[in-house]
């Protein structure tokens, strides 16, 4: 929302497709909203305990956003057939296809960096501060890590 936000300021129009969910907090920052599968609800503490698990809460996360590539798709590209640039979260899988079929550009954001992985400067977890003494080791330990 913040780079919709700095968008906007400089005179673009932005929506922002996104789950229904958060349609009323994307209206109440004055956003244009396109409503795109799945429809998550935060009230459903089930599964945002299967998502938050600390082993196996990521896999899970991209396993189901993978098995809703495409409702996600269909929801996507009429909102992208009217956007000049398309700017998306690593985990948006069907906006980044809308995108190369229509010929779009787009921008993908990344909020975390261990979103880069590499075998020559991994990242070190919070949970596990000693994999940094392996980087001295080389990048083919650090990929077998």
């Amino acid at each position: 929302m913040a780079v919709g936000a700095e968008l906007r300021d400089r005179g673009h129009q932005v929506t922002i497709a996104t789950s229904p969910v958060y349609a009323a907090k994307i209206a109440s920052e004055n956003f244009g909203f396109h409503p795109v599968r799945p429809d998550v609800s935060l009230e459903d503490r089930a599964t945002l305990e299967q998502v938050m698990d600390a082993r196996r809460g990521a896999e899970r996360i991209v396993r189901y956003m993978c098995g809703t590539v495409r409702e996600a798709y269909e929801d996507t590209v009429p909102a992208a057939e009217r956007a000049d640039v398309i700017v998306t979260h690593p985990i948006t899988y069907a906006a980044v296809l809308a995108a190369e079929k229509l010929r779009k550009p787009w921008i993908s954001s990344v909020l975390a960096p261990i979103m880069f992985l590499s075998a020559y400067d991994p990242p070190t977890p919070a949970a596990a501060p000693w994999l940094v003494k392996f980087r001295a080791f080389g990048p083919a330990v650090m990929r077998a890590i």
